[in-house]
């Protein structure tokens, strides 16, 4: 075993093995037993393509086609498969199209409309479809569309600011459906309602809480997750009133709508296989529907996502500490895989695992985080070294980091980076409470965990003070440019299409997230005061630390106004910094080169930052 410092190890994992032969696998959707996803890949510049397995065969269905819808910019089923039929939009459109017997037949016309998460409806020979029609303003709505294309879509219920979540009954005499309206997100508030087709629309619940993931079962009852009671328990509703299945564990069987199209509950006669979150972790369980018990269920992975019933069997994909993400099939004795996002190439004696931790943080509160050593099998430190950290700050913020295989994090604690993920007040899986912590206090309650975070390791000798980075995309590019400029604190930052400017965010950004900052800092223009003390640009000239600005040139989430501006001032500043463009991306890099350019430019970074040759 060689003797180096640490960040200076000779590691088997490159730029290049991070994104080679790497896939993004998402919305499943299941046709009896053929299953369906989506798999993005960067090595076609991010295209997202749909597969099928069926027979024991895997194929591309619609080769060149990029499966992929933008509502809410997020997307999320972008597609749904029925007796053989796919409806699917397709990126370059946005438009919906019919692909069956190998043919692909144009549903709606190209123009300034949207589509996601279509449900086809062979009773009625039509589709629904959530709808966003991008005008003057943008509007969004559920519209009923002719299954053969021959006439125009059918607006049927509109009125509120946002849909989703669209499941026909068993019956095909009507549908539930999610509504919700500014200023709330659907992790807010949300309503669950079941329209009558043809005629009319009743509320089962929600209005002051936030429902998701509504599904029928096999008994003819709606299922769906409620945080009424603090997390996302799962209720039903038998046609009068709901009542709960799961309120005595304290996990969340629901998640936020960030995207379209998510399964978290599936059901076989009697059974309902669900998925939950507790303290960041995901867990799998059976629920027999008429006693109520709850079973859960040994599998090695500590999250799941896209839960179907496929055929006798369960798919989902799902991703461990030791085991990429992949889709796999259970029949509740055995797991068969299916599709590997990515292989594993690395040894156990070089793999580093995450251990979970819980912190002390400010008023006696504590928060939690992954925290990944640094280790290579060929190395090791000179004794009484530590390593220099990276405190990685996710998106969102509503949203959690998994404790799972990823190379982007080997990328670093192969070279003897010591890595730690936070889950700041804010975060899901954790129940609504701790999720209720951001609110009014964005920029203050994520940064001083972030920092918590790193002073817990320094005193546990797992990180060396004088060498600490920290670094985030999107809500945590913000948490990154606020820690750097109201905290003096870490040595070096990496910003990935980060916020700096809250009212430009508020003036410019989409209407899907309009009114978030509303909640996170307060209502504006009212509060246009705290807006400009919490942004980082406001406060330019406190900002001494080095700085990594990342940034996609086509990002309409956060667009990039918001790099130029803090790069702008930062060259009057003084303060050093690096700015990249990536031209052709979103918000998120989705080409193999960008990925590539993004990890080295930050390697190369740090060890400038910190000295390390």
């Amino acid at each position: 075993m060689i003797e180096a410092p640490f960040g200076t190890w000779e590691s088997p994992v490159s730029a290049e093995v991070v994104v080679e032969k790497a896939l993004r696998l998402g919305n499943v959707v299941a046709d009896g037993s053929t299953i369906y996803w989506t798999e993005g890949r960067p090595e076609e510049k991010g295209r997202s393509a749909l597969m099928r397995y069926t027979q024991g065969k895997t194929e591309e269905v619609l080769p060149s086609i990029n499966v992929r819808t933008r509502v809410h910019e997020y997307g999320g089923g972008p597609y749904t498969a029925e007796n053989g039929r796919i409806v699917f939009v397709d990126d370059k459109t946005q438009s919906l199209y019919l692909f069956q017997k190998n043919q692909i037949i144009p549903l709606t016309p190209s123009d300034n409309r949207r589509y996601a998460e279509p449900v086809i409806d062979l009773e009625h020979n039509r589709v629904y479809a959530i709808c966003e029609e991008h005008g003057e303003k943008v509007e969004n709505f559920i519209v009923a569309i002719d299954l053969n294309g021959k006439k125009p879509p059918e607006k049927i219920i509109s009125g509120d600011d946002f849909y989703s979540s669209i499941k026909l009954s068993p019956d095909k005499k009507s549908f539930a459906y999610l509504a919700w309206n500014h200023p709330n997100l659907p992790w807010d508030a949300t309503e669950l309602r079941l329209h009558t087709i043809g005629k009319s629309d009743t509320k089962i619940a929600g209005g002051d809480s936030s429902i998701s993931l509504p599904e029928w079962g096999p008994d003819g009852k709606l299922y769906f997750t409620d945080d009424r009671e603090g997390f996302w328990s799962l209720y039903r509703y038998d046609g009068k009133s709901s009542h709960p299945l799961t309120t005595n564990i304290e996990g969340d069987f629901g998640e936020p709508q960030w995207v379209f199209g998510s399964s978290r509950i599936a059901f076989d006669n009697e059974t309902l296989l669900a998925i939950y979150t507790k303290k960041g972790e995901d867990h799998l369980a059976k629920i027999n529907l008429t006693t109520k018990k709850i079973t859960p269920i040994d599998l090695p992975f500590t999250h799941f996502s896209y839960l179907r019933k496929s055929g006798s069997s369960y798919t989902f994909i799902a991703a461990g500490p030791k085991t990429p993400a992949a889709l796999y099939t259970y029949n509740l004795k055995e797991l068969q895989l299916i599709r590997e996002s990515k292989n594993n190439p690395l040894s156990d004696e070089t793999l580093s695992l995450p251990q979970a931790i819980a912190f002390p943080t400010d008023d006696g509160k504590e928060a939690y985080a992954f925290y990944y050593p640094p280790k290579n099998s060929h190395y090791k430190a000179s004794l009484g070294e530590k390593p220099p950290l990276i405190v990685r700050c996710h998106g969102g913020p509503t949203a959690h980091t998994p404790a799972i295989f990823s190379l982007a994090t080997q990328f670093w604690t192969t070279r003897g980076f010591a890595v730690v993920d936070v889950n700041y007040g804010g975060s899901t899986g954790y129940g609504r409470e701790y999720r209720k912590r951001l609110n009014k206090n964005w920029g203050i309650v994520d940064v001083q965990d972030a920092i918590a975070a790193a002073i817990y390791l320094i005193k546990e000798k797992l990180a060396d003070e004088n060498r600490l980075a920290i670094r985030g995309g999107s809500a945590g590019g913000y948490t990154v440019l606020a820690a750097l400029t109201f905290e003096k604190f870490f040595q070096a930052g990496c910003s990935l299409y980060g916020i700096c400017d809250l009212e430009l965010l508020d003036q410019s950004g989409h209407k899907f997230e309009h009114y978030y900052n509303h909640n996170l800092i307060g209502p504006y223009p009212e509060k246009k005061a705290l807006y400009q003390e919490r942004s980082p640009i406001h406060r330019i000239n406190e900002l001494t630390t080095p700085l990594l600005i990342l940034q996609g040139d086509e990002d309409k989430i956060v667009p990039p106004d918001q790099a130029e501006a803090i790069a702008k001032a930062l060259d009057k500043s003084g303060t050093p910094y690096e700015y990249i463009l990536f031209p052709g991306e979103q918000h998120g890099f989705r080409k193999s080169e960008s990925v590539i350019r993004a990890l080295n430019a930050e390697l190369a970074f740090y060890k400038k930052t910190f000295g390390i040759k």
